[in-house]
């Protein structure tokens, strides 16, 4: 008999642990179709799974009634390589202009990360974050729309890591995948990426680009504490409505990171959205009702 089951709900949490008395011990929630290998089912009503489509791979327990047994003969598939893009960068795409979000920075003697060793790499960082200066840039000011898509494309670009700030139309893909070259054109070939999307994007093609995904604040801050970029995602239930994408700082000084009992409930962060801040840690954003699902990653 198989041990790989499917998720029949829409989301379903997965656990630390079998209590429902709050959502502190959910991981993360996986998706309707999700495959995951049952590997104790001693309790009727939770099951201890191992998530296989997730990389680096995570477990822990689910509602039973959620899951239907797969037929063996099922294959199970993962995504394939895609290839990296940018717009070239525009003059009008700068920190005092409301504007040309589609292009990165394209501003004289931009700070990137260029040091080797972990010291001058968080000396790098801070000084992007400082340098975007997200509370009183024009660039990401909030109007009838939020810009934390736009900010964290720009702390990644000039940390040297690859999020796409516009991406391949579907038609692009399938001409790349059947090996042709494929010219990146705004609105033709490629597309700008809502936050929502990121969180799509990052599930699906972010190891492949080296992001890697962990289930752990500790692990995230510990990651970025080592001069990695890192980040946090989330869609918002609403397909209609934004969602949230925010970028992981590593720890320098007064910016430390919030800790219970020892443990990083809330990393350094740095986002624009409906506020614009440079460091903050006092907000656990994606657990909040309107975000759908969540996820770490850092590269």
């Amino acid at each position: 008999m198989s041990n790989l089951y499917t998720v029949t709900a829409t989301l379903l949490n997965l656990r630390s642990s079998t209590s429902t008395a709050d959502n502190s011990n959910i991981i993360t929630r996986l998706k309707n179709g999700e495959v995951v290998d049952v590997t104790d089912a001693s309790q009727a009503d939770w099951y201890k799974v191992n998530a296989l489509n997730r990389s680096p791979a995570i477990s822990g327990y689910v509602a039973s009634k959620y899951l239907k047994q797969v037929d063996p003969s099922a294959p199970v598939t993962s995504p394939g390589y895609l290839k990296p893009v940018n717009l070239p960068p525009n003059n009008d795409s700068r920190r005092n202009n409301h504007a040309a979000w589609q292009y990165p920075l394209g501003e004289p003697a931009m700070p990137f990360i260029t040091a080797a060793d972990v010291p001058g790499r968080i000396d790098d960082i801070y000084n992007i974050v400082n340098y975007l200066a997200v509370d009183i840039s024009a660039r990401y000011a909030r109007d009838v729309h939020t810009y934390c898509n736009i900010y964290a494309y720009d702390f990644c670009y000039l940390s040297n890591v690859f999020l796409p700030r516009v991406w391949w139309t579907d038609k692009a893909l399938l001409d790349l995948k059947n090996g042709q070259t494929v010219q990146a054109l705004y609105g033709v070939t490629v597309n700008e990426m809502t936050a929502n999307q990121l969180y799509t994007w990052l599930e699906l093609w972010g190891a492949d680009f080296g992001w890697t995904r962990t289930y752990d604040l500790d692990d995230l801050q510990n990651q970025v504490n080592q001069g990695k970029t890192g980040l946090i995602s989330g869609p918002n239930v609403n397909a209609e409505q934004s969602g949230h994408i925010c970028c992981v700082i590593p720890e320098k000084g007064t910016e430390v990171a919030m800790r219970t009992g020892g443990n990083v409930v809330c990393p350094v962060l740095s986002q624009a959205g409906a506020q614009n801040l440079r460091f903050y840690n006092n907000n656990r954003w994606w657990l909040l009702s309107i975000i759908k699902e969540f996820g770490f990653w850092y590269v």
